[in-house]
C-alpha cells in the first residue's frame, strides 16, 4: 500500500506540473495574450529582457504604463483574471504536490531518474511563471510564489539555463530535452 501511495504522490505532482504549464502557457496565450504581447514586445528591447520589464512594472519605473495596462485588463477584459487566476492557482498547486513528491523520491532507489524528469518540469514551469506579471508590482508569479515552491523551482531552473549555456558540463538530462525557442 505504501508503494502505491509513494507512486501516486509522484504521479500526482506531475499531473499537476503539466497543468501549471498548460495554465500558465494558456494564459500567455490565451485570455491574456494582448497585454502579453505588449510586455514582450517592451522586453524585446529592454537590455535587461522580461525581469528588466517586470522590475519596471512598478509606479515610478520605466514600464508604469504596462502596469497600468496589465492591472486594466485584469479587471476589464472577459477571462483576463479567471484565466490568471487559475494559472497561479496550478502553480500553487504544483508546488505543494512537488513538496510531497521531494519526500517519495528520497525514499526510491531511481530517485536520480524521477529528480531529472522533475527539473525538466520546475525549469519549465520557472521559465513560463517568470515571464508572467504578478498582481504585485514589480514582480514576476515566479518571484511571487511562496519561498520553498520558488526557491525550488528556481533552482533547477538555474542549473538547466547553466548547463544549457555551457556551464561546466551540461548534464545528460539538461542537453537531451530541447531548449525553448525565441
Amino acid at each position: 500500500m505504501s508503494n502505491f501511495n509513494d507512486n501516486s504522490a509522484v504521479a500526482v505532482a506531475e499531473t499537476s506540473g503539466q497543468k501549471a504549464v498548460e495554465a500558465l502557457r494558456g494564459f500567455a496565450q490565451g485570455a491574456g495574450a494582448g497585454v502579453m504581447a505588449r510586455i514582450n514586445e517592451a522586453a524585446r528591447s529592454d537590455p535587461q529582457g522580461m525581469q528588466g520589464v517586470l522590475s519596471e512594472m512598478r509606479e515610478g519605473g520605466r514600464h508604469a504604463e504596462l502596469r497600468t495596462q496589465f492591472n486594466n485588463a485584469l479587471v476589464q477584459e472577459k477571462g483576463v483574471a479567471a484565466s490568471y487566476d487559475a494559472a497561479t492557482s496550478a502553480v500553487k498547486q504544483y508546488g505543494t504536490d512537488r513538496q510531497a513528491a521531494e519526500a517519495v523520491m528520497l525514499k526510491r532507489p531511481e530517485a536520480g531518474v524521477l529528480a531529472g524528469r522533475f527539473e525538466r518540469l520546475d525549469a519549465q514551469i520557472g521559465e513560463a511563471a517568470g515571464q508572467v506579471p504578478a498582481r504585485q508590482e514589480g514582480k514576476s508569479v515566479m518571484d511571487d510564489l511562496g519561498q520553498k515552491v520558488a526557491e525550488l523551482v528556481r533552482r533547477a531552473t538555474e542549473a538547466i539555463r547553466s548547463a544549457i549555456q555551457g556551464g561546466p558540463r551540461a548534464s545528460a538530462s539538461a542537453s537531451s530535452s530541447p531548449s525553448p525557442g525565441p
